[in-house]
């Protein structure tokens, strides 16, 4: 999947970005490893398998997603195989 971003950075120069992430929690949490570190982000879009999305800036807050969308694929990988027994 690839992402476009733009933002303004700590020293209030505005940039863009292009970047390539085979995981999307790896993509969140880069997202809001750029806000905490005092980047203001305006424009996030990510392009996979030839469909658009624009992503909510708001959501990315500093605090990281891979822990937490890991424990919820292990939940549901649990009730899962809970329902097929």
């Amino acid at each position: 999947m690839l992402l476009f971003l733009t933002a303004i950075d700590p020293d209030q120069q505005t940039r863009n970005f292009t970047w390539y992430f085979t995981k999307l929690e790896t993509c969140f949490d880069v997202l809001s490893e750029l806000s905490a570190t005092g980047n203001q982000l305006l424009r996030i879009e990510l392009v996979d398998n030839d469909k658009h999305t624009i992503l909510p800036i708001e959501i990315f807050d500093g605090l990281e997603f891979s822990t937490s969308i890991q424990a919820l694929e292990l939940e549901w990988k649990q009730i899962l195989s809970y329902s097929s027994e």
